[in-house]
């Protein structure tokens, strides 16, 4: 029984580099999921998702610093960063923040949803 990790966001920076990382079976919600191993699903913090599935971990984490990339150009020619969120404060998460919170859950996996913040 591995473990298996199931990336929520299609378009998460990390999505590629983290099952390789930790050697981890790499699935969709879309494709449903047959492993028989515990499961962690990653998800950004504004997903509406359904009830993890039984047995399964849900970590919940907030913007990655590396999602800046994408707003190089607004940032550094116009000085603007679109905040999508209105006036919440949002705190942004190191990319190895979240390494280490998948690196801890591989080492003594949890069931059930947790949040992680920056």
């Amino acid at each position: 029984m591995s473990p298996s990790l199931i990336c929520l966001d299609q378009q998460h920076p990390l999505k590629a580099g983290i099952a390789a990382r930790f050697g981890l079976g790499v699935g969709s919600l879309d494709e449903g999921w047959q492993g028989d191993g515990p499961r962690l699903l990653i998800a950004p913090w504004w997903m509406a998702l359904p009830d993890p599935w039984p047995g399964s971990a849900l970590l919940r984490h907030g913007p990655l610093v590396s999602d800046l990339r994408h707003h190089d150009n607004a940032i550094s020619l116009q000085r603007l960063l679109l905040w999508p969120y209105g006036t919440a404060a949002m705190a942004w998460l190191a990319d190895a923040d979240l390494l280490e919170a998948i690196g801890a859950w591989l080492g003594d996996p949890w069931e059930g949803e947790r949040w992680l913040e920056g």
